[in-house]
């Protein structure tokens, strides 16, 4: 699947699509320009850490990694909104 434009000059909503899914890539691709949303394709193949050795001090407080949201998992679909942009104050 391909890669999409620049997404700065798209605007609206990015849309991931999991790699499973190539027919709602496509349907949802088909409408990018319409509904100012940028499609891109889950590329990863699998998870980055790929082994569980030890490390010799965890300075992380928590642990960061959070299961995906769950329209990931039921729909095959991730949505990112724009931030609002931040105004300097006086």
């Amino acid at each position: 699947m391909p890669r999409s434009g620049n997404r700065e000059q798209r605007g609206g909503v990015l849309v991931i699509v999991a790699r499973g899914c190539p027919e709602l890539y496509q349907q949802l691709k088909s409408l990018e320009d319409r509904a100012r949303i940028t499609v891109l394709c889950d590329r990863r193949v699998q998870e980055r850490r790929g082994d569980d050795r030890p490390v010799p001090v965890d300075r992380r407080a928590t642990e960061r990694r959070r299961r995906p949201p769950s329209p990931w998992e039921t729909l095959g679909v991730l949505l990112i909104r724009p931030e609002a942009p931040t105004v300097p104050g006086p």
